[in-house]
């Protein structure tokens, strides 16, 4: 069932749904906007490889960009980043070549509604010395106008910088170091004064209650890391999320809680609302979006203000399990059928509705 606070003044959410009956075993998305007809794209990353999705086609076409398996992908100008293949290595594509490519192969063949295309060629390069990539982040530095992508590796760390007039990422830093197995979080945090980005890579519950949160994070700058023994640790089952809203100011899900802190993961007591809220159900996942917090769990949605007091909307359907696939660009939800999680997934974009709710 789906509830509306009286109070809310702010236009409400949706999840719109964008395709039916979806087969791929989604890992994360992405989005894009085609330079020359500015259709807005979804990009997936999946088991059976990279596919797109025309947001703006009547009809809604999964097409297969490049094949094999695909665990991440992140855009950048036209640029599409990848870990792809076999060795989940890390991929640089060429976007617009790669969708051209693919409506030459298929332009006089008429497919019908939600089908996959096939795809045989691809605008593609490796980045050298990056195989056995397990996970990847990509962070902006506004201050510094420059973006950074950090790649985990089986024992080590890479840190790649993007150079807008050569329109790709060059290598900047790779160094040895052992990283967490499993890595429940690998998250890049932009800090005050600092040339390159840390990153997070453990979270686990603080030495007391102004300090909630203790993260474990890795110095770019200076190849160091600090650990501390004070955290409480917790089921390496429960989910773990972290995200910067601002330069000091992260939002981090530890458990069933979700904590507003700074960098060192202590309250922002400047804060004039509550700084740390925990939901009655297991949350799984959480995004910040249009001023608010969306806290997913497994069978529907719950959005509260940022000062996390107030409830404004929230969604409940036993019969669904829902999953957050990607917050990029756009939020992408994933829904199957609880009693089948074998069946075929819908998927869905989180929309503004274009009328506002009174206050009564």
């Amino acid at each position: 069932a789906e509830s509306v606070s009286p109070a809310l003044t702010r236009s409400p959410l949706f999840l719109k749904k964008v395709f039916i009956g979806c087969p791929l075993k989604i890992h994360c998305s992405t989005t894009w906007i085609h330079p020359t007809t500015k259709d807005h794209h979804l990009i997936f990353a999946a088991e059976e490889g990279i596919f797109t999705l025309n947001l703006n086609e009547s009809e809604a076409t999964l097409e297969l960009l490049y094949t094999g398996r695909c665990t991440w992908v992140y855009t950048i100008s036209s640029v599409l980043m990848s870990i792809s293949g076999k060795a989940s290595q890390l991929h640089s594509h060429s976007l617009k070549e790669l969708y051209e490519q693919a409506h030459k192969e298929h332009r006089l063949v008429v497919l019908p509604t939600h089908r996959l295309l096939p795809r045989k060629f691809a605008i593609t390069s490796k980045i050298p010395d990056t195989k056995g990539c397990r996970t990847c982040s990509v962070v902006h530095n506004t201050q510094r106008g420059c973006s950074f992508l950090c790649g985990a590796l089986e024992s080590s760390v890479v840190l790649l910088q993007w150079y807008e007039p050569m329109q790709k990422f060059l290598l900047i830093k790779h160094f040895d170091f052992p990283l967490p197995s499993p890595l429940r979080v690998f998250q890049m945090v932009v800090a005050p004064e600092q040339e390159y980005p840390l990153v997070c890579i453990g979270v686990s519950r603080g030495p007391s209650v102004t300090q909630p949160v203790q993260l474990e994070n890795i110095n770019l700058n200076s190849c160091t890391s600090w650990f501390t023994d004070a955290g409480m640790g917790g089921s390496n089952a429960d989910p773990v999320q972290v995200s910067q809203l601002d330069v000091t100011t992260l939002l981090v899900l530890l458990q069933k809680n979700v904590h507003m802190v700074n960098l060192e993961g202590t309250l922002k007591t400047q804060r004039r609302q509550l700084s740390e809220i925990s939901f009655a159900f297991a949350v799984e996942s959480v995004v910040y979006f249009e001023d608010s917090i969306l806290a997913l769990w497994k069978h529907g949605w719950q959005r509260r203000s940022t000062s996390f007091a107030e409830v404004l909307q929230e969604f409940t359907e036993p019969r669904k399990t829902f999953r957050l696939v990607g917050s990029e660009g756009m939020v992408v939800v994933e829904t199957r059928p609880s009693e089948d999680q074998s069946a075929h997934s819908n998927l869905y974009v989180l929309d503004i509705a274009e009328k506002m709710v009174p206050v009564l």
